[in-house]
């Protein structure tokens, strides 16, 4: 991230990018270590015999590593990108907003010029470019700083993003790209050798190599993600870039790590290619990601609620809630049912269900099994797309176009999808406050991230340019009132401008 951005304890840290005073600080802090941990005189290492069956297979192994990064350089690239972004104090990220430079990685899926990232990379660019390697794996020549493009770089432009799995497609106006190819990671296991490419740091063209540590590690009890954990280095600026198995092909995309000091400690989370090959196919064809849904509520059952119903076992996915009309009730699904499999797999519980329902596509048909009283069926639910969240609806690219500097806030209007999205309100239109901004002269205005400004003093807000010109008109000392709605309540915001 543009700073790491503190997700929870012990440290996980995801990192949208390095910056450049982030940079000063780890070079600075190199240069000392290395001068306090220089080696002093000793005798020479023994050395193994020339010739050795041992030095044989590991210089066979150097070969094939080398072979194979040298393979995969040149669908590696490195990510510039500049815009308003959140900023992260104390180790806890806030809704203010401040000008930032980040630099991550991303790997060529196609030849034409798509870029698969993460979402946190490019989220809030409003100018992005992208430094390739030819197709022989030469980068081309730096400038020499990390952190600023080069002449060299290309123009990109973001084709669609998934903020929900940190997924993002970029594209470069280049073809003939060197393209990786997405592997089955379901078929990675732990203990299994692993590459990470991407530009630690802002180093461009760095590799570290690991071992699969785990699989389906879900990092957040509440969300259907899995990560794939390695102890391949990933540090600031390796976001985005691809984790590739021996056979050249990709099994993941670096995104995160759990740290105490913000840097690698073996620790490292990667999206399985699984999923990203999902998000990548759908941001290319719609924009957006499409979520499955069947429409209903799922508990995990105890032994209380199973006594409590008289149901027949006292473990697996409980149905508490069918949605009306939706594919569950059409299916014949009641609430009170157990779900026993799906397609043909046993559950054990909710968070397998949410983990392999991510991955199904609207329009696809889940075989389930149920359990209702003693008897057991399998019945067949038509996925259908689930409702966007108000976040993905958001262009963050535009960001600089939302913001409100004399208000100090970063304000939406509430149309369309997003207005679907938010659900019934006091009464249509308004701007919804999606975010504060630093160094602004109403610093000290009441406002709140997920108000929604209807009224400034008797001038109805039905715009952004609305809001702007009233506040425009506002003098040094000057008072206004803005009504808000918080919460479902309506309230009145007093505040006095002043520069």
């Amino acid at each position: 991230m543009e700073n790491p951005m503190l997700l929870k304890k012990p440290y996980l840290f995801r990192f949208a990018a390095v910056t450049p005073a982030a940079l000063a600080i780890v070079f600075s802090s190199f240069s000392q270590a290395a001068a306090a941990q220089q080696p002093s005189p000793a005798a020479p290492a023994a050395t193994a015999p020339h010739g050795s069956h041992a030095a044989s297979v590991l210089n066979g192994l150097s070969d094939d590593l080398q072979n194979l990064s040298h393979s995969i350089e040149p669908s590696v690239v490195k990510i510039f990108a500049t815009g308003l972004a959140p900023v992260s104090a104390d180790n806890e990220q806030t809704s203010f907003l401040a000008q930032q430079r980040m630099v991550g990685s991303g790997a060529v899926m196609d030849a034409r010029g798509y870029i698969l990232t993460n979402a946190h990379v490019v989220q809030h660019a409003r100018a992005l470019s992208v430094l390739v390697s030819d197709v022989s794996g030469a980068a081309p020549a730096s400038d020499g700083n990390r952190s600023e493009p080069p002449s060299s770089a290309l123009p990109a432009r973001i084709i669609g993003m998934d903020v929900l799995t940190d997924l993002a497609v970029i594209k470069v106006d280049r073809s003939g790209l060197a393209a990786l190819k997405f592997g089955d990671s379901d078929r990675t296991h732990p203990g299994e050798l692993v590459l990470a490419f991407g530009s630690p740091l802002g180093l461009q063209d760095s590799v570290s190599l690991g071992v699969v540590s785990a699989v389906n590690r879900q990092l957040d009890p509440d969300s259907p993600l899995v990560y794939i954990q390695t102890d391949a280095a990933i540090n600031p600026g390796n976001s985005g870039g691809p984790l590739i198995d021996m056979q050249g092909d990709l099994v993941g995309i670096n995104s995160m790590i759990e740290s105490h000091s913000g840097g690698n400690e073996g620790v490292g989370f990667s999206i399985p290619s699984n999923t990203a090959k999902i998000v990548y196919e759908q941001l290319i064809k719609y924009g957006h990601t499409r979520r499955g849904s069947i429409g209903i509520l799922p508990t995990n059952l105890t032994p209380t609620l199973a006594k409590g119903l008289g149901l027949a076992r006292d473990s697996g996915v409980l149905i508490e809630d069918v949605l009306p009309d939706s594919p569950a009730a059409q299916a014949g699904l009641k609430i009170g049912d157990i779900l026993t499999t799906l397609n043909e797999k046993p559950l054990r519980d909710t968070r397998q269900l949410a983990v392999r329902m991510f991955r199904q596509r609207p329009g696809e048909v889940v075989q389930l099994g149920v359990l209702r009283g003693t008897d057991t069926n399998t019945v067949s639910v038509t996925v259908t797309e689930s409702k966007r969240d108000a976040a993905s609806l958001i262009d963050a690219s535009r960001a600089e176009d939302y913001v409100v500097p004399r208000l100090g806030v970063l304000a939406v209007p509430i149309q369309g999808d997003l207005a679907q999205s938010i659900g019934p309100q006091r009464e249509p239109g308004g701007l919804l406050v999606v975010a504060r901004t630093f160094g602004t002269s109403s610093a000290e205005v009441d406002l709140k991230v997920g108000d929604i400004l209807y009224y400034a003093d008797r001038t109805k807000i039905d715009s952004l340019d609305t809001l702007k010109n009233f506040m425009l008109t506002l003098k040094p000392g000057d008072s206004a009132v803005l009504q808000v709605e918080r919460n479902t309540k309506l309230s009145f915001v007093p505040f006095k401008y002043e520069e």
